[in-house]
């Protein structure tokens, strides 16, 4: 979507956590020259699996421990 030499993207997650409070939907807009952290960003647009996965707490505590100290 966008102008000429503006590009962005727009990814709408699901049933994911803010603050404590889950969200059912939001659409978020990507700019695609922004600064990403594209291993958080692989994980956030990757396709979980339904059933419960006793790493996936810890994961995402790693994810975000990193993305803290960039």
């Amino acid at each position: 979507m966008g102008t000429t030499d503006i590009e962005n993207n727009i990814v709408q997650l699901s049933n994911f956590t803010d603050g404590g409070k889950v969200v059912e939907r939001e659409l978020f807009t990507l700019p695609a020259d922004a600064w990403k952290d594209l291993n958080v960003l692989d994980w956030v647009l990757s396709i979980k699996n339904q059933t419960n996965d006793s790493t996936e707490s810890e994961f995402n505590d790693l994810m975000h421990s990193s993305f803290v100290k960039k």
